[in-house]
């Protein structure tokens, strides 16, 4: 079967790899209908992400049909459309034990210390493997993953209906946790540098939408918040600027969320910390979130609407690569498919 993987960074190759076959009772063999590449997916293209090792059968977003089951196998048949959670835990560490399979000791992510998603085939355990209704087309399906990261976010913020939430960064996580502080009642800001996806989010019911290459962010936030700036702030740009951008504006008492992996050090002033007595908070993937947002689509309480600029053959994987690294080109999510 093909599969995709990158071998070093902008090195990308179509590779011939075994079919793999059930070993397990309670395994998974899955056709791959569609993937969505991530911002991670790129910096791991352009050899700016930490956290992968190469060589890597990359992503971690993914939709398809369940072909085959193991014996022990009785939620789900062949022909089920499914989609599947990247966190591979081990289950005995202290996270783990604690409830927090996503930040466990030994954890491995499908797509970046483990292979990935982007093959024509996958098997995984049963428990990794969640059902989707037949009426979600498979472009959409795999952005399910991105939903969860918003969904996880929000749930570190302890975001509540009386929350003004700002959130630096309007791409698909940006998108994706917009929306899902709309459904929880909250009043949100959103900050981006790219007109169109800031229409995007003011269709979808944003308060406020600021571009700081044009406007001046503080001051807006401040006019629109009594001058106490937003009570929750949730940074999806994930640069040094960005966490510190987000510690100033944030209100006393207020939360931080942080969603990056930089390794460039924040100039953080640590007056702001401890003079408004800020709750700064880490997010990472998702704490199984997918149950309940497969959940909140079935109810029509959160859409896809406008999130996918690009749909392509995952034979041209490379070309999608590259519209993701050209700043002149207008994007948004790039969906490969499988069929």
């Amino acid at each position: 079967m093909k599969a995709l993987k990158i071998f070093e960074p902008k090195i990308l190759k179509i590779v011939d790899i075994e079919e793999p076959k059930i070993v397990d009772k309670n395994d998974v063999k899955i056709k791959t209908m569609t993937t969505g590449i991530c911002g991670s997916d790129v910096s791991m293209y352009a050899g700016t992400n930490t956290m992968v090792v190469y060589p890597r059968i990359f992503g971690h977003e993914m939709a398809g049909e369940v072909v085959e089951v193991g014996s022990s196998v009785e939620n789900l048949k062949v022909g089920d459309h499914v989609t599947v959670d990247p966190v591979n835990n081990c289950g005995y560490c202290h996270a783990c034990r604690e409830g927090r399979p996503n930040i466990c000791y030994n954890l491995k992510v499908r797509g970046v210390q483990g292979e990935g998603f982007n093959a024509e085939y996958i098997v995984v355990p049963k428990d990794a493997v969640y059902k989707l209704s037949s009426s979600i087309p498979w472009e959409e399906a795999c952005l399910i993953e991105p939903y969860t990261i918003g969904f996880n976010a929000t749930s570190r913020a302890g975001l509540k209906p009386a929350d003004t939430l700002l959130i630096l960064g309007a791409g698909t996580i940006g998108q994706t946790t917009l929306r899902t502080a709309l459904m929880m009642g909250a009043r949100v800001i959103i900050s981006d540098i790219d007109d169109e996806k800031l229409e995007t989010a003011k269709n979808q019911g944003a308060f406020l939408t600021i571009n700081p290459a044009r406007d001046d962010l503080k001051k807006i936030i401040e006019e629109n918040t009594e001058g106490f700036g937003p009570n929750v702030v949730i940074d999806a740009v994930c640069i040094p600027e960005t966490v510190e951008q987000s510690i100033e504006l944030a209100a006393p008492g207020g939360r931080v969320v942080t969603l990056g992996f930089s390794e460039t050090p924040s100039k953080i002033q640590q007056k702001h910390i401890t003079a408004k007595e800020l709750d700064i908070r880490g997010s990472r993937l998702n704490n199984r979130k997918f149950a309940s947002v497969i959940k909140s689509l079935e109810d029509k309480k959160i859409n896809f609407d406008d999130m996918i600029s690009h749909v392509i053959d995952f034979k041209d994987a490379k070309d999608a690569f590259e519209i993701m690294l050209d700043a002149n080109t207008p994007k948004k999510k790039i969906v490969l498919k499988y069929y």
